[in-house]
């Protein structure tokens, strides 16, 4: 006999012919059988006077055993110092009959297994089709407001892989965070005063002269702009005539002490605001943001609010200046002040204003933080920053904490791994030695599309396709490796179409859709017709699907995409083991076939929602 599953739109709730009806609410129904089921462990524990708080649901390695297994003997047996196998048996003898469950067991040494119905766990294709672009999402953050600092980038450089994970996983962080109801805000910081762009401003006016002759000047350039190179004019990416003329324009001020005290004029006449020295200023930046716009485009990255350092560098020394005034900090005999943290935070002091009177970055953190809660009221502040700043962080959040600006709980470092190129020495011949994060896409690009089939697309196809693939490849690689994990990137390993990879999902994504824009029938996707019985193939994909919105959650709470990444190149796999080893639109048995339909289309939705979380496109074709 087969089942039918059939949704109504009007009652969101999934009938099934044998007569079970399972209600369906704004959470799916496999979260509704785990909470369900939850509950009951929890009821049969309190008959039985047993205590086990925090006892854990979890999916059993081996499916064999079924779809949920706990711990609660376990903790339990701990407690009571009696063998956790013996509590499993006794938990399971009076556990109470649930029309959702087809079979309870035990497993050594004191798991306790539940196996849910297959027409239950077939439901959930209905809410998967019936939610599309929403499944998965949860409404766990309403309410909430988050913000996110990430992907400060330098302007006197251009963007380099150092800037790219960090880009990679704030995007991705938001998104799985908005996909789990938060209200996410990202903003970043822009460094744009100091010696550095003063040496970036003197790199341009002695080395992108037209006619190089003696010493350029300011009042020169001011009256002569035409006289200077453009980025055109050079044939150069802005960001990257910007990158060689810092270069150069560093090298000359630590090699040439004349040229050194000319950078430091700049500095001094920019604090005084001289306009000759901030139009220079403005001229050079305008170039870096330019060369920025056009990596981070290509990135699909966004930034919500950009703060630029000049109009709040100076505020942090009123910060300094109060908690003097509070006796919260304290001044040294020299002049300088120090920070008063060991004592309540257990964290090592910090200099916040030298002795003359010089501000630091922490003295301008703690002006930023203040403008970033009184503009956005976030719940949490999240800072995305390598690990070597995380003793920093936590001074400043300290000293926030101090001076009332933010609680010290509520502001978060989250730190990131190192990445470096595996197989550098080759690498380095094509991409030099500061790897940019434009060439490392352009070469993946590069290698996918002399994998390509010139046949099969046109040439503005196949540039398009393989932009998304190089990007989602470069992408995927990064958010596949824990976030707090150092890596090597494997340009051979990241485009693959086989394996953990970004273009094995898309594939796999882009073959779903191909084959439902095949069908030669009318399919109805608010019913389900399930098979007398289901093949490893089958089951093992069906049993897979739900545990979509459980992974976005666990990536939420664990500020961690991975999780996300482990999941799609699971049910990938499970997709395709179905596909090569079955027919799909050629099955002749018409359930059969039907139910196989459905599989894929839910199938490609789950993947599309992964990879769109994950801030990856998918192409239309592949």
């Amino acid at each position: 006999m087969c089942l039918v599953l059939q949704l109504s739109f009007l009652t969101f709730s999934v009938r099934i012919s044998v007569g079970i009806i399972i209600p369906m609410e704004e959470n799916t129904t496999m979260q509704s059988v785990r909470e369900k089921l939850s509950e009951a462990i929890e009821k049969t524990l309190g008959k039985l006077g047993i205590e086990a708080p925090g006892f854990s649901l979890e999916h059993p390695q081996d499916e064999t055993y079924g779809d949920f297994s706990t711990n609660a003997a376990f903790l339990a047996g701990k407690k009571l110092g009696k063998p956790p196998l013996h509590l499993a048996e006794e938990l399971k003898e009076n556990f109470p009959s649930l029309d959702f469950i087809s079979d309870v067991s035990v497993a050594k040494p004191g798991f306790l297994n539940f196996r849910v119905k297959s027409e239950v766990v077939a439901s959930e294709l209905l809410d998967i089709l019936r939610l599309q672009e929403k499944y998965g999402s949860n409404s766990k953050g309403k309410g909430k407001k988050w913000l996110l600092e990430h992907t400060s980038p330098n302007p006197n450089k251009a963007m380099h892989i150092g800037h790219l994970r960090n880009n990679v996983i704030g995007m991705a962080l938001a998104k799985i965070w908005e996909f789990s109801g938060i209200k996410v805000t990202l903003d970043c910081i822009d460094n744009n005063r100091g010696i550095a762009i003063a040496k970036l401003m003197w790199g341009f006016l002695q080395f992108a002269r037209k006619t190089p002759a003696g010493t350029a000047t300011i009042d020169s350039w001011f009256s002569h702009q035409d006289d200077w190179h453009t980025p055109e004019s050079e044939g150069m990416r802005p960001d990257r005539f910007v990158d060689d003329l810092y270069v150069k324009g560093e090298k000359d001020f630590s090699e040439n002490e004349e040229s050194a005290k000319a950078v430091r004029k700049i500095v001094v006449d920019w604090e005084a605001h001289d306009k000759k020295v901030w139009a220079l200023w403005e001229h050079v930046l305008k170039y870096s943001y330019e060369g920025q716009s056009r990596t981070l485009a290509r990135l699909m990255s966004r930034w919500d609010k950009v703060w630029h350092e000049h109009e709040h560098y100076e505020k942090g020394k009123e910060f300094v200046e109060r908690g003097l005034r509070e006796g919260i900090f304290r001044k040294l005999e020299d002049g300088a002040v120090l920070t008063d943290l060991e004592s309540k935070y257990g964290i090592a002091d910090t200099i916040l204003m030298k002795s003359d009177g010089t501000a630091l970055y922490i003295t301008q953190d703690l002006a930023l933080t203040e403008l970033k809660h009184d503009a956005f009221d976030a719940g949490k502040m999240f800072w995305l920053i390598g690990p070597e700043q995380s003793l920093a962080m936590r001074q400043m959040f300290a000293a926030c904490d101090q001076l009332g600006i933010n609680r010290y709980d509520d502001c978060i470092h989250l730190s990131y791994g190192r990445m470096n190129i595996k197989g550098q020495g080759k690498m380095s011949s094509r991409l030099g030695n500061v790897i940019y994060i434009d060439d490392l896409i352009d070469l993946a690009k590069e290698e996918i599309m002399k994998r390509m089939d010139d046949s099969q697309f046109s040439k503005e196809e196949a540039e398009s396709i393989a932009e998304k693939v190089a990007v989602g490849a470069v992408k995927y690689s990064i958010l596949k490796v824990g976030r707090t994990m150092n890596m090597e990137f494997d340009i051979e390993s990241s485009i693959a179409f086989e394996g953990n990879s970004g273009p094995y999902i898309q594939y796999t994504c882009v073959r779903t859709q191909s084959l439902l824009k095949k069908l030669e029938e009318e399919v109805d996707f608010k019913k389900i017709v399930i098979p007398d019985s289901l093949n490893i193939e089958e089951e093992s994909l069906l049993r897979y699907l739900y545990r979509f919105g459980e992974t976005v959650l666990e990536s939420t709470e664990s500020y961690s995409p991975h999780f996300v990444c482990t999941y799609l190149h699971e049910l990938s796999k499970r997709y395709n083991a179905l596909y090569n080893e079955h027919m799909i639109l050629r099955e002749p048995d018409e359930k059969m076939r039907h139910f196989r339909i459905l599989l894929t289309a839910a199938t490609g939705q789950i993947l599309r929602n992964g990879l769109t979380v994950l801030n990856i496109e998918v192409p239309e074709r592949m």
